[in-house]
């Protein structure tokens, strides 16, 4: 027999709280979920969204969310190219993009969607990166 399960009580307005999120919300911000008491889940509907995005791009990688997190962790939660902090519920342009070679699949970092984008742009190029450097320089930007 495995621990005890959590129970999830109502506020005394009958919000629940989710358990990932920890907002107080209305009944109906929750998926059916007949096995449980109240007939929810415990995760509001927008955490789940946020979840089952994540773990579709992790599938899609061949990572698994522990291989995620220690690759995020060994880069102190930042961006391998520009250095600024991910995000993980924050500002889209914080949020963390896993960076691989388009013709190989390799999975080599985990960047921020603007670094993401630019290394898109340049098509993962070098010597593009490097024109556009010299371009930028011309004009002291």
């Amino acid at each position: 027999m495995g621990p005890p399960r959590t129970v999830y009580l109502p506020n005394t307005d009958g919000d629940y709280k989710c358990a990932v999120c920890h907002k107080w919300l209305p009944l109906w911000c929750y998926y059916e979920d007949k096995v449980r008491s109240n007939g929810r889940k415990s995760i509001c509907k927008e955490c789940h969204k946020k979840l089952d995005k994540q773990r579709k791009r992790l599938r899609r990688y061949g990572l698994t969310t522990e291989d995620f997190e220690a690759k995020l962790e060994s880069q102190d939660g930042c961006c391998a190219c520009c250095g600024v902090e991910l995000e993980l519920d924050g500002k889209r342009t914080r949020s963390p993009c896993i960076d691989h070679n388009h013709d190989t699949g390799e999975i080599r970092d985990i960047i921020c969607t603007r670094c993401n984008l630019a290394a898109g742009n340049l098509k993962d190029s070098s010597e593009r990166a490097r024109k556009l450097m010299e371009y930028l320089k011309k004009w002291n930007c």
